[in-house]
């Protein structure tokens, strides 16, 4: 991925915390190979699957019980959270829509809609979708950290932090929530305010070389190149392959004086 400032992807499929809760129980039950930890927000988090084989074994066992069973909800629900682990957007649309049709349709089944549209870019239908939950329930994190986002790539960074700032009232400890307020701020410019919520989301236990690697462009837009500079650093540790981040690296490096540099070590190639 080139620059995380110029372009902040669509991380949703990134989102572990919200895909992996949907689907812990389903994946457990039916491979028993992952195990589960009450540390998300739903209280669970899942470990990586052993094998290859399992997983499409048990993705074949599902969709054959369900050509026999159409209308079973359980399976369909199984058969759309395993679709949306794997990215066949389509199949999970199809299965989720028709849980709603047969009255089965709870806030959490609009919120993934919402987020799978949004990761097609179909974003009228993404906020149709999220507003349904949260009318569903109100107080519902993961419905306002979604359109959060969804305002922040429609280019409305005003409602973006409305969301995501409401996101992180109900739910303070999920760092992702201030991994994506701090992108927000960073994408308007506002340097401190993305410091202090980068600050918070390492501070909660999200490290990651994005992470550092837009906070070193936070503090560049500060011009702070020896804070920078480390935040580079830390980034290179897990990205040291990322071509245009050791350009970046070393272009700050060369920018500053010799006796700046006493404390800032260069993990890539010159």
């Amino acid at each position: 991925m080139d620059r995380p400032l110029l372009n902040i992807t669509m991380n949703i499929m990134n989102n572990k915390i919200v895909i992996l809760t949907l689907i812990a129980a389903v994946i457990v039950s039916l491979w028993g190979s992952r195990e589960v930890c009450a540390k998300s927000p739903m209280d669970f988090q899942v470990a990586p699957l052993a094998s290859k084989i399992s997983i499409y074994k048990g993705l074949a066992e599902i969709k054959n019980r369900l050509e026999e069973s159409p209308d079973n909800i359980d399976l369909i629900n199984q058969w759309a959270f395993i679709a949306d682990y794997y990215g066949f957007w389509e199949e999970t649309i199809k299965a989720r829509t028709r849980l709603i049709e047969k009255g089965a349709g709870d806030f959490i089944v609009y919120v993934n809609l919402g987020r799978e549209y949004m990761g097609l870019g179909e974003f009228d239908d993404a906020e149709k979708y999220l507003y349904q939950s949260l009318k569903i329930r109100p107080d519902n994190v993961f419905a306002l950290y979604n359109l959060g986002l969804l305002y922040r790539y429609k280019g409305d960074f005003e409602q973006s932090l409305k969301f995501l700032k409401k996101a992180s009232g109900i739910y303070p400890e999920w760092p992702e929530i201030y991994y994506e307020l701090a992108n927000t701020y960073l994408m308007t410019k506002q340097y401190d305010a993305a410091i202090e919520n980068y600050t918070t989301s390492l501070e909660l236990g999200l490290h990651d070389a994005a992470l550092f690697e837009n906070l070193g462009i936070s503090y560049l837009g500060k011009k702070e190149k020896l804070k920078a500079l480390e935040s580079f650093e830390k980034a290179l540790q897990t990205k040291s392959s990322d071509e245009n981040l050791q350009k970046l690296f070393i272009a700050v490096k060369r920018s500053l004086p010799p006796d700046a540099l006493s404390g800032a070590q260069d993990t890539s190639p010159e």
